[in-house]
């Protein structure tokens, strides 16, 4: 809860005053945070609460043109990933519909495009390859 849900509030908590017009905040929240899954409860449970702290922070800044919004990745190829057996990597992409796992840079492209349309707001954008339709 401290490195998912606190930390993120108190920084922007801290710059609330500091940020006067203009900007985005995007948090990374993940696919576990809306889809359950069997390993994760608390990492489950801070990312949805991550999710629902952004949209509640869009009041908090409306009227600033600041947008809050949450990018909620679904199983990224990354380091914490090389950790995981083939059985497990293998178990995860069967419920993945692009039978693959992401890369950052599709996490990052999105991020970026998020930025790029100021009337995104108050949303959580799943970027899953199709996590739990398969």
């Amino acid at each position: 809860m401290n490195t998912n849900l606190n930390v993120p509030f108190y920084i922007v908590q801290g710059l609330e005053k500091m940020i006067s017009q203009g900007g985005s905040i995007i948090f990374i929240g993940s696919v576990l945070g809306i889809h359950p899954h069997a390993r994760s409860l608390s990492y489950a449970v801070s990312k949805a609460a991550i999710h629902q702290m952004a949209k509640e922070m869009v009041k908090v800044f409306a009227g600033r043109s600041i947008t809050v919004n949450v990018v909620a990745p679904g199983f990224v190829d990354t380091s914490w990933q090389k950790n995981k057996t083939e059985e497990q990597k293998e178990k995860i992409i069967s419920k993945i519909a692009m039978g693959r796992f992401g890369y950052p840079e599709e996490i990052a492209n999105l991020c970026m495009a998020i930025i790029d349309t100021p009337y995104i707001n108050g949303s959580v954008l799943e970027i899953n390859g199709g996590y739990s339709y398969k």
